[in-house]
């Protein structure tokens, strides 16, 4: 009997897969609704842009009009609620650490009486750091609001005196720092963490159902059958069974940048078509090293522990949480072996930053190398797979 080429070879794995999906409902979550219903999950968590309505306390000792006043103002700012007035700052210290507040604004007594004679005046707020994103957009509208309501009341002083508006202004902001946030200039959380959390789910997907689907015929003893129906070509035994599997993760890579785009209003200040090509890529290069673990693990079960090793956590790594310059170097070494931070910095590129397609080069040609250079090895792994002492573990 002739040997199939490969491309025959590839469609009769390919065929394989699809009957084994139609007959495990778990296979068929595992490579399709699930990893869908999880990005869908995160795009809808997120799908406010900016946090609202964050509770603060605000601890008025003075109870003057300026200090109600204060409190009506801060809490003008979308990302702000006030909370009303605890009874003391105890009880507000305590609403803090249930959880019921994400901080407290202490106004000290005398605060209206030392505005207005332009004594020196302090408020004091505190904050949970423990809730990091919430705690950074409070102190920062907090900051704002107060600075405004400072310079507005100072302004007011200084013309009731007599002062000229336009010389009052220049005494109260001598100097006006000019800020200009580059990217992601609304600070919109959609924009920033969906792309990313939803690669890191993608990722994590990518690698877990390859393994499943390697794993499971060495669990099984279905190795033979597997080759067989590759007629005995290692490269199409593999290929075949990586693309039913990588397909759909691709498919829902590509729909959320769709849904972001189209329906979400983010547009890529870049390169699209690179963009997409990198998710493919990325997608690609999960399901290589995939590959690669379970069959040197030559079992399922210690290949998911790896896979979960590897993925699980690369979303700490990859430079969207914490840059990876501050890291230690160990730390930045790891980084800098996981697929994901190299496609998180083409996607920053290309997606926010508009950087020209030579800047991610680097980036791509990494992810290109990862998704390329297992398969390298391919024959020695399904070699190794096809001894029967491999067979029949979990």
């Amino acid at each position: 009997m002739d040997r199939p080429g490969f491309t025959e070879a590839l469609r009769a794995v390919a065929h394989r897969e699809l009957r084994a999906l139609r007959h495990d409902g778990w296979l068929l979550a595992l490579v399709t609704w699930w990893p869908l219903l999880m990005v869908v999950v995160v795009a809808a968590t997120f799908s406010a842009g900016l946090p609202r309505d964050l509770p603060l306390r605000v601890a008025d000792h003075d109870r003057s009009a300026t200090s109600r006043q204060l409190a009506r103002f801060i809490g003008q700012a979308p990302t702000l609620r006030v909370d009303g007035s605890p009874a003391d700052d105890s009880d507000a210290f305590a609403a803090v650490r249930r959880g019921e507040a994400v901080g407290l604004l202490v106004v000290p007594e005398g605060f209206e009486r030392r505005l207005r004679t332009g004594s020196p005046n302090a408020l004091q707020l505190f904050v949970n750091g423990q809730l990091s994103t919430a705690a950074s957009v409070m102190q920062s509208d907090v900051q704002v609001a107060v600075t405004l309501f400072s310079a507005g009341a100072e302004l007011q002083i200084r013309t009731a005196h007599g002062e000229a508006a336009a010389t009052a202004l220049g005494a109260v902001e001598p100097l006006r720092p000019g800020l200009v946030t580059l990217f992601n200039g609304a600070m919109n959380y959609e924009g920033f963490l969906v792309p990313a959390l939803g690669a890191a789910l993608v990722q994590m997907f990518a690698m877990f159902t390859t393994v499943v689907l390697i794993g499971r015929e060495l669990r099984e003893a279905t190795v033979s059958a597997w080759l067989a129906a590759a007629g005995g070509r290692p490269g199409a035994a593999l290929a075949g069974k990586l693309a039913v599997g990588m397909l759909p993760l691709l498919v829902i890579g590509w729909g959320l940048v769709g849904w972001l785009v189209l329906a979400r209003g983010f547009a890529v200040a870049g390169s699209l078509p690179l963009l997409l090509a990198a998710w493919g890529a990325m997608v690609a290069a999960n399901a290589a090293v995939g590959m690669l673990v379970v069959g040197l693990a030559s079992g399922l079960r210690l290949g998911l522990s790896a896979a979960g090793f590897i993925t699980s956590p690369a979303f700490t790594y990859g430079g969207i949480a914490f840059p990876v310059a501050a890291m230690p170097l160990l730390a930045q070494g790891w980084s800098a072996a996981l697929p994901l931070t190299h496609f998180l910095r083409l996607q920053s590129e290309q997606w926010w930053m508009g950087a020209p397609w030579a800047v991610s080069m680097g980036s791509a040609a990494v992810l290109a190398g990862f998704a390329v250079l297992p398969w390298f090895a391919a024959p020695a792994l399904v070699r190794r797979m096809a001894r029967p002492a491999a067979w029949g573990h979990s």
